[in-house]
């Protein structure tokens, strides 16, 4: 089924990475992919908003962190960044680094998505979003809140299947 504002059900598996960035949410078995695609000028330009906020200004080691990630995964090296990398190249480890025994990354890691947490709760209509899933160092990028006319489509399209979705805010909890 394709909606007007391009809701599918279900959306096919195996995406081809063209180099170009779609912002894709999916809520159940409906995904939502907004018609403009997310240029390398919007994350570079949230990726400038970001670091001059004040939440980024005190941690240059955080502020180097989220570039060399965004950079990477912008040129299509994000799903094989690795703890070792990230060591060697943003954070000047020695050769002799082992991210097992050394939680440095980790750590630096979960701050990273604490301070973009903290800059997007204040900041709640910023146009482009900054990820860093749990389990992965790779950036991901998607279009901030969701317009209301979409959450209202896809909520009412689960609701025409008997689920319940719960409201919070324009972010649909399943």
């Amino acid at each position: 089924m394709v909606c007007p504002l391009q809701i599918w059900a279900p959306f096919p598996d195996g995406i081809i990475n063209t180099g170009r960035f779609y912002s894709i949410l999916t809520i159940g078995d409906y995904t939502y992919m907004p018609e403009k695609e997310i240029t390398a000028r919007d994350i570079r330009q949230q990726l400038t908003d970001i670091i001059k906020s004040k939440e980024f200004q005190s941690s240059e080691r955080l502020c180097n962190f989220l570039k060399f990630i965004v950079n990477e995964s912008m040129a299509g090296r994000g799903s094989s960044l690795k703890a070792y990398t990230i060591a060697r190249e943003v954070f000047s480890q020695e050769d002799d680094f082992d991210p097992a025994s050394n939680p440095l990354i980790r750590v630096e890691a979960s701050r990273l998505r604490a301070k973009l947490a903290q800059y997007y709760l204040v900041r709640p209509g910023a146009p482009l979003r900054i990820s860093v899933p749990k389990g992965s160092y790779e950036a991901k990028f998607s279009w901030g809140a969701l317009p209301e006319e979409i959450f209202d489509q896809i909520q009412s399209l689960r609701e025409d299947e008997g689920l319940n979705a719960h409201s919070h805010g324009r972010t649909s909890i399943l």
